[in-house]
């Protein structure tokens, strides 16, 4: 929910190639709880940790990216050799990786490696380059709103603050379960004075996080699996952290090994005992899979 190109050919035909832009069905917008929390304090944004950041890039990219072509068996192939390079801390094999994922067709892939190798040169420190490569990803999927985050916290590093806040509206529009855009949203508009707009920003943010939780502890399999991939972007909040190790012992082996993916990946200190005591007693070889992979997600060296 955590994140050296060379200069890529220009984005062509992308007017015939785009996908359908249309939002997902926006669902009523959940009741307040009976108690209105008071305005929070402003948040760190969340996925602060470098290798998370990375691995966010590339997985929750994916998550929208079905109203577009998978991608070529070549540039499949370059995405998961470069996650895997990642997920290892091999950042430069990962790029050159990336690089040749983000080459020929519009595609899923090719978004993804775009998201990805944008928030390689951000550890880098080449921001100028970050946000070429999330507008990139942009021009390709304007109506994907994790592609809108990463643009916005691009726009970011370079003091771009209107265009900046422009993108991470567009993304909590899209889908307004996205937490980490309002966690971001909120930063921005309180750096910029505007604390009224900030705390509504907030509260938002804090009534979507009570659905979801809520959503994580009496839906059904369906809004359980939803719960989980939504607050795996806010796992730096104790309660969406709370509920994502509670999610590890759900009856339903398809979220308990979500809940293990969003673990692993938010480079958490606390996750780690969560998922050696979750593979302790699992039963189901597939949320074994799951756990095994996040807990080596989680012991990985530091991305270089």
């Amino acid at each position: 929910m955590r994140r050296s190109a060379l200069a890529l050919a220009a984005v062509v035909g992308l007017a015939g190639c785009r996908q359908e832009t249309k939002p997902p069905v926006a669902e009523p917008a959940p009741p307040a709880p009976v108690a209105e929390p008071a305005a929070p304090e402003p948040r760190r944004s969340v996925g602060d940790s470098k290798a998370a950041r990375l691995i966010e890039a590339v997985r929750k990219g994916e998550a929208r990216l079905t109203q577009l072509p998978p991608g070529t068996p070549e540039q499949a192939r370059n995405l998961e050799q470069g996650k895997a390079m990642l997920q290892a801390g091999d950042k430069d094999s990962a790029a050159g990786h990336f690089e040749a994922a983000a080459l020929g067709a519009v595609s899923g892939a090719r978004v993804s490696a775009l998201l990805a190798l944008g928030d390689i040169e951000r550890e880098r420190g080449r921001s100028a380059e970050t946000v070429r490569l999330h507008e990139q990803a942009s021009a390709i999927a304007p109506g994907v709103p994790e592609v809108q985050l990463q643009l916005g916290r691009a726009y970011l590093l370079v003091g771009r603050s209107k265009d900046a806040e422009e993108a991470l509206r567009r993304a909590v529009k899209v889908e307004p379960r996205l937490l980490a855009g309002w966690v971001e949203l909120g930063s921005l508009l309180a750096r910029n004075g505007r604390a009224e707009d900030a705390a509504d920003a907030y509260l938002t943010y804090e009534r979507y996080l009570f659905d979801l939780v809520k959503r994580l502890d009496a839906g059904g399999e369906e809004d359980r699996l939803i719960a989980v991939d939504a607050l795996s972007l806010a796992a730096s909040d104790t309660k969406a952290m709370t509920a994502l190790v509670r999610a590890l012992q759900d009856s339903s082996p398809a979220v308990r090994a979500s809940a293990a993916t969003a673990l692993g990946d938010s480079g958490a200190p606390e996750a780690w005992p969560a998922l050696r005591g979750a593979l302790a007693t699992e039963r189901s070889p597939e949320v074994r899979r799951a756990l095994v992979q996040a807990a080596h997600r989680r012991e990985a060296p530091p991305a270089r």
